[in-house]
């Protein structure tokens, strides 16, 4: 007796359903496979009560590194203390330490440790939210006149090529002007060819995204192996997607597309995508007459 066809469509069907199944299966599994490079981090905070009261209750943020990149993915943490993990819609990270009964001019350290598994090269990812990766933001003034002028004369060739010349061109007109404190932005960096890792970073990003190429700014180390991290390790750098993944450029240090297990992601940053309590590099501290010190 020969099968009635919608029998057969249903199988055919559900055959099909399997096949993608099994290839999605394998795919996922080859990419986890991807991070196959173990490293360790460790860093640590010391909270000095300054006054000479009694604190009986206080609460220090701290980043860990970000959950997943296309380089990195954050395994066990490990502290010195109890604490709670929030986390955001791009995966960052953040540790809250709740510190009570902190003694008269007093201090207690608090350290954290990090197993994380690195890629050799950036594994395939799809880009989520598009839209928030190619718009003006603070700091990232990529609908500024003069910075889409700019990008304009940048943008023959493939993604990849534009995001090399814009990094070129951001390594060779910003003069390196020290560490500051604050924030100055693409504008500033565009028009006084001068600022810190920060500007290099928002300059990269607000001509990249001028060109219509989605870019972000991200926070961390560059940490090559297993280490102990400090302050004056921190770091700002950029990504650009070229259509497959994130790809890392660091115009400050003339790195384009190489190295990226190199770099230990600490924050992704977005305005729009961040939660406001997690918006600050690397720790934040609630009580009055605390002082905090990453050691």
């Amino acid at each position: 007796m020969r099968p009635q066809k919608p029998f057969v469509i249903i199988a055919i069907i559900i055959l099909g359903i399997s096949a993608v199944w099994i290839y999605q299966s394998s795919r996922k599994g080859d990419l986890e496979k991807a991070y196959n490079q173990p490293r360790l981090v460790r860093y640590a905070f010391t909270v000095t009560n300054t006054t000479n009261q009694l604190i009986k209750s206080a609460e220090l943020k701290v980043r860990a590194p970000v959950l997943r990149t296309p380089s990195q993915k954050c395994g066990e943490i490990t502290a010195s203390q109890t604490f709670e993990t929030l986390k955001d819609k791009v995966g960052n990270q953040v540790l809250r330490f709740t510190l009570a009964d902190l003694p008269p001019f007093g201090s207690r350290i608090i350290t954290v440790s990090v197993d994380l598994m690195m890629a050799q090269a950036p594994v395939r990812t799809d880009l989520d939210e598009r839209s928030v990766w190619l718009a003006a933001e603070p700091f990232v003034e990529a609908d500024d006149t003069e910075i889409k002028a700019e990008a304009q004369k940048l943008t023959a060739g493939d993604p990849q090529a534009v995001a090399a010349k814009i990094n070129a061109w951001t390594a060779d007109h910003i003069t390196y002007a020290g560490y500051v404190a604050n924030e100055r932005g693409a504008r500033y960096a565009f028009k006084n060819r001068k600022g810190d890792c920060t500007e290099y970073m928002d300059l990269f990003v607000a001509l990249s995204r001028a060109a219509s190429i989605p870019a972000r700014g991200l926070g961390g180390f560059i940490c090559p192996e297993s280490a102990n991290l400090t302050p004056a390790g921190y770091h700002n750098w950029a990504e650009f997607y070229d259509g497959k993944t994130w790809q890392p450029a660091d115009p400050q240090n003339r790195m384009f597309m190489t190295k990226a297990r190199d770099y230990v992601v600490m924050r992704i940053i977005s305005p729009a995508l961040e939660d406001p309590a997690m918006g600050f590099d690397r720790f934040e501290v609630k009580g009055e007459g605390l002082k905090v010190s990453m050691d």
